[in-house]
């Protein structure tokens, strides 16, 4: 495990020989970490080269498809253009090998296999007693659904040298261990606080990290506050929940995800599948992990809950009238006194304001007649928007 440059902040490293004296230490630091030897004598902490994965999981079924942030920049190109049909993200069913032998005669390709739940055979030689871990599901699990830091779902990553997962947050509210099984990755890691100087859409950084070279990237590290690491292979990072991560293929490389416990607040879980998705609701949510303000974290998640439920005029007024509810929480429960980060005038945001009130294109509560003309509105004001964003986009 190496950092890119000396003067950057330096990731904590557990050995797993000492996790069962040193556990409680590595989960309530709420920081990053680096595990090494976690599965030494089990079938990941084998799998240490792609001839050996083919030998062994060769003929898995897995969706070879488009690198998926391709495909949400692709849409966020197609909203500002007027058009009204995201791209879906391409995936093709194949095998193992087949993936394996596609980057072995195009190694440039930007198709990878993402996400894949971890098979069974894996699974069942899976030990993470040492992190408390009892049981393990493969798949991505049910986000609003009861967290447990004795159970976790898993996942599969197989990309080629170059290919990324660039800038992101996750929004299911989980830690998660990911382990390096062979090939290099690279991971540049920020904090929540963090993201309001990553200039994010949604849950998307617009900052393009992959395209940058190792003094851009240094020098945005050392101005948002993040941490860069190299995994080697035998290696698993500990990514705590919402943390922002860009996770680059050094080498061609295959890692396994496994996702446990994170936020556990009832209100909390709740905005996680209720409310739209920017950095003053992810800090109140990742907020309630800190014992430090977790209680007023608590009570401004409360508050967002009950505001989201109240009816609107317009999935779009509500939006907004959320995102400046959302705000005022973040600044009171998490700057009082303090000024508030400085933000641009017009943020990435604004462009987008209309695709990012989904969640609120909830019909009020009465007469079916009603709840009808309500969505009959909503459907012709924004074709009328549409519309207007295609008139500028061609001007």
């Amino acid at each position: 495990m190496t950092s890119s440059r000396h003067d950057q902040p330096v990731i904590a490293t557990y050995d797993a020989a000492d996790l069962p004296a040193r556990r409680d230490e590595l989960l309530e630091r709420r920081q990053p970490a680096v595990i090494s030897g976690l599965f030494k004598g089990q079938l990941l902490g084998e799998l240490t080269d792609a001839q050996k994965v083919r030998e062994a999981l060769g003929d898995l079924q897995v969706m070879i498809g488009v690198n998926y942030i391709d495909a949400h920049l692709a849409n966020i190109r197609n909203f500002v253009q007027g058009s009204s049909a995201p791209i879906a993200i391409d995936k093709k069913p194949g095998l193992l090998r087949d993936y394996l032998d596609l980057i072995e005669r195009e190694p440039t390709t930007r198709a990878l296999t993402s996400e894949q739940p971890t098979p069974e055979r894996i699974l069942n030689d899976c030990n993470l007693g040492a992190v408390g871990i009892e049981k393990v599901h493969g798949g991505y699990g049910n986000p609003l659904a009861q967290r447990s830091a004795s159970e976790a779902h898993s996942l599969m990553f197989v990309a080629n040298a170059g290919n990324a997962s660039d800038l992101h947050t996750d929004w299911d509210g989980r830690d998660v261990l990911l382990h390096q099984v062979f090939g290099r990755k690279r991971i540049v890691l920020f904090p929540p606080e963090s993201g309001f100087k990553l200039f994010p859409i949604d849950i998307f950084s617009t900052v393009a990290v992959n395209a940058m070279d190792d003094a851009e990237r240094a020098a945005l590290i050392a101005y948002a506050g993040g941490i860069e690491v190299v995994v080697e292979a035998g290696q698993t990072i500990l990514m705590p929940a919402f943390w922002w991560h860009h996770v680059g293929y050094v080498d061609a490389a295959m890692s396994v995800s496994f996702r446990f416990g994170g936020v556990i607040d009832p209100d909390a879980v709740a905005l996680i599948g209720s409310v739209h998705r920017d950095c003053h609701i992810q800090n109140i949510v990742a907020g309630t992990l800190d014992p430090r303000r977790a209680e007023a974290c608590k009570a401004a998640a409360r508050r967002l809950r009950a505001a989201a439920a109240e009816p609107a005029p317009s999935a779009r007024e509500k939006y907004r009238a959320m995102r400046i509810l959302a705000a005022e929480c973040y600044r009171s429960t998490l700057l009082p006194g303090e000024h508030a980060p400085a933000e641009p005038v017009i943020t990435a945001e604004d462009f987008l304001d209309g695709a990012l009130c989904a969640f609120y294109r909830r019909p009020p509560k009465g007469p079916a007649w009603r709840q009808r003309i309500w969505q009959k509105r909503e459907a012709f004001n924004e074709a009328i928007r549409r519309f207007g964003r295609r008139l500028a986009y061609q001007a």
